[in-house]
Formats: structure tokens, C-alpha cells, sequence
């Protein structure tokens, strides 16, 4: 087992049992998705370059193009299924990142490929149990960054606080059963108590704390920073993970990372009226939900060069 998960889990733990006492204003849930998006929120997404990047040197320029083509084409459908629908396409972002939060984050699906069906739903127990809670705690104040994010596209996404809750209720608890039977049959993995000490803090964290820092702090300490500490373009994960990876990540990740946090600007100026941290922070979300389809499906091995692996 390793150490540097285990302490990204207390981390979660932490900020929970602090926010007991202290309950901050929406603006600190708000800065730290700015900060989030510079320190790794986008590096880890950018990151997608080096694959493309990579592929060209193993496989060709045909190769690369072709999987830089299609990455660009579901990048695509995502803006227009946006534009078409705004509200339907935040909630369809929010099962989406369920998933690619779980299969990208689960100690069993993790940094390799994805084939059974079980497995899907081993990663998206996970995904689930981690944001379903927030969304039963506190479902209004869950639910307004993304009211916001619809109205800016002109939709109109209507929320019931109580079906919010009877429904993240019930998806929390048949994640949670799902998890629990998967931990009895793997009870002598010692994996298990690293992956159970994360669902337990973020169950604490989504109860403890408002609901867009409770989905930050687990986006930002377990979700991008676990990608960058792990990730390889070749292989999906790095045979020496951790600090030093993350520094190749980023590094590797530049080209993209710059001109993907100008965009957020660009957007948080145009749509949403200002550069102020709030807006940023919408900016940042909106832009989730355009690129988290093709980032989700490159690293889901459902095209380019990760998808000849055995």
C-alpha cells in the first residue's frame, strides 16, 4: 500500500472534520476551483497532448492525426449537445464525471484498461458515492453553479431540493452496497483500506462541507493530482508515480495547459461577465463540461493509441 494515497485520503478527512466548525462563504469554494484549475486541474486534462504526442513517435503522423481528429469531434458534440441543451448536458456531465471520477480513481480500475461490465460498475459506485452526498446535503447550493452554467447557454434547469435528495439517497446507498460487496470479496487486498478511507472522507467531506468545496477538495487532492502522480502517455501509468511524475505532466501538459487556461478566461469574460473568481470558477466548470467527454474516452481506451493495449 502505498503511502502517498493513504495521505491524499487523511487530507480528505481533514478539511472535513474542519469544516465542522467552520463553514466558509461560497467565494472560498470558489477560489480554490481557480486554484485547482492552475496547480492541476488543467494539467491534468492538457496532459491528453503528450498521448497524441507520443503516438506520433511510435505509430506515425496518420496515427496521431486520426486520434487527434476524433478527440476534436467529441470535443465537438459535447459544445453543440451544450448549446442544444444546456440543462440536459449538465446533468448528463454530472453521470458522466461520476464515471470517469471512479474508473479513473478506484484502487481496482484504476491506471489500466476498463473491459468488463463489473468493473464499470466497480468505478462507478465510487464516482457515485463521491458525489451524491454533497448533492443530498446541501442539493440547492449543489445544484446553483450549474443553474448558472444552463442559464448562461439560455436553458432553463429546474431543481426540486427533495427529489435531489430522495435521489442522491438512493444512488448513495446502491453505491455503497455495490462498494461493500466488492470489499468483503476483496478483503485481503491491501488495497482496501485506501480505497475505503476515501469513500468514508468524502462521505464525511460532502456532509460537512458546501458542496462545491466538498466536489473541489476530492477533484483537486485525489482526482487530478492522482492523475498527474500517475499518469504515463504510453501506458496509462507511470512505472515510478508520484511527485516526479506530476512534474513530467505538467511539463509535458504546457503546450495545452496555456492556451486552455486563456480559453477559461476568455469565457468567464464573455459569457459570465467578469474575470472575478467566481466566474473563473463557472468558467472553469463549463469548460469540464465541453472537454471532460473526449479527455474521459482517450484514457477510457475507447480510441487512440491507449486502445491497443492488452
Amino acid at each position: 500500500m502505498r503511502v502517498a494515497p493513504m495521505l491524499r485520503s487523511l487530507v480528505l478527512g481533514g478539511v472535513a472534520i474542519a469544516m465542522v466548525p467552520v463553514q466558509p462563504t461560497p467565494i472560498v469554494a470558489y477560489a480554490l476551483w481557480v486554484v485547482a484549475l492552475v496547480i492541476v486541474g488543467m494539467p491534468h486534462g492538457a496532459f491528453d497532448i503528450a498521448v497524441v504526442c507520443d503516438q506520433i513517435e511510435s505509430q506515425g503522423w496518420r496515427a496521431a492525426a486520426t486520434t487527434a481528429t476524433i478527440y476534436t469531434v467529441f470535443t465537438a458534440i459535447a459544445a453543440a449537445c451544450f448549446i442544444l441543451a444546456p440543462s440536459i448536458t449538465v446533468v448528463v456531465f454530472l453521470g458522466l464525471s461520476a464515471h470517469h471520477f471512479g474508473v479513473s480513481d478506484c484502487v481496482w480500475t484504476r491506471g489500466r484498461p476498463i473491459r468488463s461490465f463489473s468493473e464499470h460498475m466497480i468505478g462507478l459506485s465510487h464516482g457515485v458515492a463521491v458525489l451524491a452526498v454533497p448533492f443530498f446535503s446541501s442539493p440547492l447550493a449543489a445544484w446553483s453553479p450549474f443553474v448558472q452554467i444552463a442559464d448562461a447557454a439560455g436553458g432553463a434547469l429546474h431543481v426540486d431540493a427533495s427529489l435531489t435528495r430522495i435521489v442522491a439517497a438512493t444512488l448513495w446507498s446502491i453505491a455503497i452496497l455495490l462498494q461493500l460487496t466488492v470489499w468483503v470479496s476483496r478483503r485481503k487486498d491491501s488495497r482496501l483500506v485506501e480505497q475505503a478511507s476515501v469513500i468514508v472522507s468524502t462521505t464525511m467531506l460532502g456532509l460537512a462541507a458546501p458542496p462545491l468545496l466538498a466536489i473541489g477538495v476530492y477533484f483537486l487532492v485525489i482526482h487530478a493530482l492522482g492523475h498527474c502522480s500517475r499518469a504515463d502517455a504510453k501506458t496509462r501509468r507511470s512505472r515510478s508515480p508520484g511527485f516526479l511524475n506530476a512534474v513530467r505532466v505538467h511539463w509535458r501538459s504546457a503546450p495545452l495547459t496555456i492556451p486552455s487556461v486563456g480559453i477559461v478566461v476568455v469565457i468567464a469574460a464573455t459569457v459570465f461577465g467578469s474575470v472575478g473568481i467566481s466566474s473563473v470558477a463557472h468558467a472553469f466548470l463549463l469548460f469540464c463540461v465541453i472537454g471532460t467527454l473526449p479527455h474521459h474516452l482517450l484514457w477510457l481506451s475507447a480510441f487512440g493509441p491507449l486502445r491497443s493495449q492488452p
